[in-house]
Parts: C-alpha cells; structure tokens; sequence
C-alpha cells in the first residue's frame, strides 16, 4: 500500500535517521521532503503498526489521490 509518514518535528533534523529507520522496518522510499518532514513510499499494510511505533515517527496515513473534475478544464 502506499503510505505518507510524517516525521515528528523533533526529528526533523535528523530526517536521514529516520529514513533510514523506516527502510529498515519494510518501507520502500520514493521521496523525501526535508523541507516538511514527509516520507512517501509504500509498505505491507501489516507493516503500518511497526513503521508508526518508530522513533522520530509522527504518523503513518494512507497516501490518496485527489483526481481534479475535467469537466472545468476547457
């Protein structure tokens, strides 16, 4: 499934540690936005309790599309 974690704001200087820890637990890693403290990827949904008990883990949610009506785009 694919996930969005949210790295607490004490840890987010340590970002790196984090990722690396998640990677660890099962989390494959797409992107890493420093700047917000967001790591997006996809893990087994099994997984999702483990990756949320991590250090420096503020949250692990399920990543969702929001597809734009094209209907307004002409």
């Amino acid at each position: 499934m694919r996930i969005v974690v949210t790295v607490d704001p004490a840890a987010h200087a340590d970002i790196n540690a984090v990722v690396g820890r998640v990677v660890a637990a099962g989390m494959a890693v797409d992107q890493i936005l420093s700047a917000t403290g967001i790591i997006t990827g996809s893990a087994d949904a099994a997984k999702v309790p483990a990756l949320r008990a991590l250090p420096g883990v503020g949250s692990v949610e399920p990543d969702t599309d929001f597809p734009l009506p094209t209907d307004r785009l002409s």
